[in-house]
């Protein structure tokens, strides 16, 4: 394998694996892609600075000016911060003045990937994505799945609260929406990225370990994402009906075969094999909904942040509290570090209405440069384009109950999708830094398709 492709398998494994460090009071997120994501971006950098080696370039012309926006738009919000709390705040400093350029080293190394490989390497990288998650979230849920039928499975392999190798539940189920974005349009193309069984196998899984994460939010955003696929028209509808069938059914059966036995008995039979059985814990709905915070508490929680946080933006309309001047007014208030579960609201409030007003400006950018159109002579968009649309929309929905900005995966998916294959027509194993005539036309055309796209 060449070393491009081995970078991408890389990237898909690494992407996925996520730990939390006690640092601060919410913790600091590292991944396990993120050494090789920095190696691959300070390359790319020298790269420009030199004239060398590999050349970006991007299905939307404007993208470093708009990487730059936000960048100042950032610096400014923690220049803020400073001024508002005559400190230095480490959550700002740490989780998001320097966890702004990780993100951007993640797009940066997606825009690598297609600029390397082209489609080939979109594809690769999807396939090993979704083969690896497959492979991790069949062994974590699997005790939960085997619970719930009233398998005799001891308690510390049960997670009702399901968090796969991210470390936690909502990241899990983000990571899933963009999976799922990815994989159903590259699914449902002219080519295929698996067979339909396997395919099945895999949305089934997905859609499963969904449920698991007991995320309201990622079941709301998964549920409007496949919506969206519809709406474009970029579903594998058989394997995804099935999918969703066998889902109910492990998701909902255990309850329905209880009730059944309840009427048909006159007993409860799981109740009794769960009570003889120690360490054992049926999976039940409401085990899970209970797992999911849905309780009055979490939501009377959300409601007064939200209050809280809007009077915070009334006081600092235009540029806002400045990084971190929520989270240390929470901590002065209730002695405890909580934030915003609201994207939009988080960057109203830390960064005014100049933050936001970039930050939705260039989402509007992405999403009209993303939009499947039909290309020249009626060609199809390609998939990624599609699948970047869709993870968008999937953003969007799931920023309405959490904080997702952040989440490396998003970032990796648009690079990828944003930048223009060094030579279309070549294939995975050729070296793409050679131009050929045919690849250089090809690139050529598309570049000037996208263009035009924008106009």
């Amino acid at each position: 394998m060449r070393p491009p492709a081995l970078g991408a398998v890389l990237l898909a494994v690494g992407v996925q694996i996520q730990v939390t460090l006690p640092i601060g009071g919410t913790g600091l997120r590292l991944n396990a892609a993120d050494p090789l994501v920095a190696c691959l971006a300070a390359l790319l950098l020298a790269a420009a600075l030199n004239g060398r080696g590999v050349r970006l370039r991007w299905r939307v012309p404007a993208v470093p000016a708009y990487a730059g926006l936000l960048t100042a738009v950032v610096l400014l919000s923690l220049v803020v911060g400073r001024m508002h709390l005559g400190e230095w705040h480490g959550w700002a400093v740490l989780n998001r003045a320097v966890g702004w350029p990780v993100l951007l080293a993640y797009g940066l190394a997606g825009a690598w990937v297609s600029t390397r490989l082209g489609e080939a390497g979109q594809r690769l990288f999807v396939k090993v994505l979704l083969g690896s998650a497959t492979v991790i979230l069949t062994v974590d849920g699997l005790p939960n799945l085997a619970a719930a039928f009233s398998v005799p499975i001891p308690l510390r392999l049960q997670d009702w609260e399901m968090a796969g190798a991210m470390g936690n539940s909502n990241a899990l189920a983000f990571f899933i929406l963009v999976a799922l974005a990815a994989f159903l349009p590259m699914q449902a193309s002219e080519r295929p990225l698996v067979s339909s069984r396997a395919a099945t196998f895999v949305l089934f899984v997905l859609l499963l370990s969904l449920w698991y994460t007991a995320s309201r939010g990622g079941w709301l955003a998964g549920v409007i994402l496949i919506a969206a696929a519809a709406l474009l028209r970029v579903v594998p509808w058989r394997a995804l009906l099935v999918a969703i069938a066998a889902t109910a059914v492990a998701a909902f059966g255990p309850e329905v075969l209880d009730l059944a036995v309840r009427h048909l008995f006159g007993s409860d039979m799981f109740m009794v094999i769960r009570d003889a059985t120690p360490g054992h814990s049926i999976g039940t709905l409401a085990d899970l909904m209970s797992a999911g915070g849905t309780d009055d508490t979490a939501n009377i929680e959300r409601l007064m942040l939200t209050r809280e946080a809007l009077a915070l933006w009334r006081e600092h309309m235009v540029l806002g509290t400045g990084l971190g001047g929520f989270l240390a007014q929470q901590i002065g208030l209730h002695n405890q570090a909580m934030i915003i579960h609201n994207t939009g609201l988080w960057i109203l409030t830390e960064m005014g209405m100049v933050g936001a007003a970039a930050f939705a400006a260039v989402f509007a950018v992405l999403l009209r440069a993303f939009w499947p159109r039909p290309g020249k002579e009626g060609r199809r968009p390609p998939a990624i384009h599609a699948a970047a649309f869709l993870a968008l929309i999937g953003f969007a929905a799931m920023s309405l109950t959490h904080e997702v900005l952040y989440q490396r995966i998003l970032w990796l998916l648009l690079g990828m999708a944003l930048a223009l294959p060094a030579a279309a027509s070549a294939p995975m194993g050729a070296d793409p830094g050679s131009e050929s005539m045919d690849g250089t036309a090809a690139g050529a055309d598309l570049e000037a398709e996208a263009r035009s796209d924008l106009r």
